[in-house]
């Protein structure tokens, strides 16, 4: 009885390995492309946010939020060809992602605070500014 087991889960093997051999290389080929866009996209944000004199730093994150999004993407495009459900996947995602949201809230606050003072920019490296008892010179944002 054993044997039996063991014949039946090999010859499963066998037959879905070979199933999906050939959609191996071209899920591979989907993921380079979309690594190859990703790096071009990257490309093409840093130099419109450099056009519109936007910080380095910002610029920095807007890039890996894009290269980031990009693989993502194509990782999930990847996935799907090779015949993987990925639905579950995705849907563990976002509740993760809900989970993490209410548990950071505060810390998502102060990232959003950053991000005004870098997209209002109400002051620059040099400016001499007071902040209730503290006063200084901006070194660096």
């Amino acid at each position: 009885m054993g044997t039996f087991f063991y014949n039946d889960a090999m010859q499963r093997f066998v037959v879905n390995f070979f199933e999906y051999l050939p959609r191996i290389p071209v899920a591979a080929l989907i993921f380079c492309v979309g690594w190859i866009a990703a790096k071009i996209a990257t490309r093409i944000t840093g130099r419109f946010l450099a056009r519109a004199r936007v910080e380095s730093t910002m610029r920095r994150y807007f890039n890996g939020a894009v290269y980031g999004c990009c693989i993502a993407f194509a990782a999930i495009i990847a996935l799907d060809h090779l015949g993987i459900n990925i639905t579950p996947f995705l849907a563990g995602i976002g509740a993760g992602g809900l989970i993490v949201g209410f548990g950071v809230r505060e810390i998502v606050s102060d990232f959003a605070s950053g991000l005004m003072l870098f997209l209002f920019r109400p002051f620059s490296s040099g400016d001499y500014i007071k902040i209730g008892a503290s006063e200084g010179t901006v070194e660096i944002i």
